[in-house]
Protein backbone atom coordinates (compact mmCIF):
# COMPACT_ATOMS: atom_id res chain seq x y z
CA UNK A 1 0.00 0.00 0.00
CA UNK A 2 1.68 3.67 -0.91
CA UNK A 3 1.81 6.58 0.92
CA UNK A 4 -1.16 8.19 -0.47
CA UNK A 5 -3.61 5.06 0.06
CA UNK A 6 -2.17 4.81 3.67
CA UNK A 7 -3.48 8.12 4.24
CA UNK A 8 -7.02 7.36 4.36
CA UNK A 9 -6.04 5.49 7.75
CA UNK A 10 -5.22 9.02 9.29
CA UNK A 11 -8.47 10.75 8.29
CA UNK A 12 -11.28 11.41 10.62
CA UNK A 13 -15.14 11.51 9.07
CA UNK A 14 -15.52 13.59 6.41
CA UNK A 15 -11.53 14.24 5.85
CA UNK A 16 -9.51 15.07 2.83
CA UNK A 17 -6.81 13.32 1.70
CA UNK A 18 -4.84 15.88 -0.34
CA UNK A 19 -2.10 14.44 -2.81
CA UNK A 20 0.22 17.83 -3.38
CA UNK A 21 3.70 16.46 -4.94
CA UNK A 22 5.18 13.31 -6.13
CA UNK A 23 8.20 13.18 -3.62
CA UNK A 24 6.78 9.57 -3.07
CA UNK A 25 6.50 9.37 -7.34
CA UNK A 26 2.73 9.57 -8.34
CA UNK A 27 -0.22 8.26 -5.89
CA UNK A 28 -1.41 4.83 -6.22
CA UNK A 29 -4.71 4.20 -8.53
CA UNK A 30 -7.62 3.51 -5.46
CA UNK A 31 -10.38 1.77 -5.50
CA UNK A 32 -13.63 4.56 -4.94
CA UNK A 33 -14.85 2.32 -2.24
CA UNK A 34 -12.44 3.19 0.30
CA UNK A 35 -13.67 7.22 0.17
CA UNK A 36 -16.92 5.97 1.41
CA UNK A 37 -15.86 4.15 4.58
CA UNK A 38 -15.78 7.73 6.15
CA UNK A 39 -17.23 9.97 2.98
CA UNK A 40 -13.64 10.79 2.39
CA UNK A 41 -13.05 13.37 -0.34
CA UNK A 42 -9.78 13.33 -2.85
CA UNK A 43 -7.96 16.73 -4.06
CA UNK A 44 -4.91 17.08 -6.02
CA UNK A 45 -4.34 20.45 -6.54
CA UNK A 46 -1.66 21.92 -8.73
CA UNK A 47 0.64 25.10 -7.43
CA UNK A 48 0.44 26.19 -11.19
CA UNK A 49 -3.33 26.43 -10.87
CA UNK A 50 -3.32 28.79 -7.84
CA UNK A 51 -0.85 31.25 -9.31
CA UNK A 52 -1.91 31.13 -13.08
CA UNK A 53 -1.82 35.03 -13.52
CA UNK A 54 0.72 37.12 -12.23
CA UNK A 55 -2.07 38.56 -9.92
CA UNK A 56 -2.40 35.80 -8.62
CA UNK A 57 1.52 35.07 -7.92
CA UNK A 58 1.76 38.56 -6.12
CA UNK A 59 -1.67 38.16 -4.09
CA UNK A 60 -0.54 34.58 -2.82
CA UNK A 61 3.08 35.81 -2.26
CA UNK A 62 2.08 38.24 -0.48
CA UNK A 63 -0.17 36.51 1.98
CA UNK A 64 2.79 34.29 3.11
CA UNK A 65 5.59 36.64 3.24
CA UNK A 66 2.75 38.86 5.71
CA UNK A 67 2.62 35.78 8.02
CA UNK A 68 6.06 35.67 7.94
CA UNK A 69 6.21 39.09 9.16
CA UNK A 70 4.02 38.57 11.77
CA UNK A 71 5.49 35.47 13.13
CA UNK A 72 2.54 32.87 11.88
CA UNK A 73 4.72 30.63 10.06
CA UNK A 74 7.28 29.12 11.92
CA UNK A 75 10.73 27.37 10.11
CA UNK A 76 11.63 24.45 11.70
CA UNK A 77 15.76 23.26 12.22
CA UNK A 78 17.70 23.99 9.49
CA UNK A 79 21.51 23.69 8.81
CA UNK A 80 23.26 26.85 7.13
CA UNK A 81 26.66 25.52 5.17
CA UNK A 82 29.31 27.36 2.98
CA UNK A 83 28.47 26.41 -0.60
CA UNK A 84 32.28 25.38 -0.72
CA UNK A 85 30.95 22.75 1.91
CA UNK A 86 28.93 21.35 -0.96
CA UNK A 87 29.98 17.98 -0.13
CA UNK A 88 28.82 17.96 3.53
CA UNK A 89 25.75 18.73 2.56
CA UNK A 90 25.13 16.34 -0.12
CA UNK A 91 26.19 13.58 2.81
CA UNK A 92 24.16 14.90 5.55
CA UNK A 93 21.26 14.51 3.17
CA UNK A 94 22.29 10.94 1.73
CA UNK A 95 22.90 9.34 5.38
CA UNK A 96 20.07 11.45 6.88
CA UNK A 97 21.80 12.88 9.51
CA UNK A 98 20.11 16.42 8.65
CA UNK A 99 16.74 17.45 10.69
CA UNK A 100 15.82 20.06 8.38
CA UNK A 101 16.28 22.01 5.58
CA UNK A 102 20.14 22.66 4.39
CA UNK A 103 20.61 25.82 3.30
CA UNK A 104 24.08 26.79 1.53
CA UNK A 105 25.39 30.46 1.51
CA UNK A 106 27.55 31.99 -1.35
Amino acid sequence: MGVFVSGFNCLERLGINISFGQVSGPPDPIDLGVLSKGSFSVSRPSLYDHIFTDEDLKWRSSVVFDWILKDKVKFGDFTILPLSDGKSAYEMLETGKSTGKILMKT
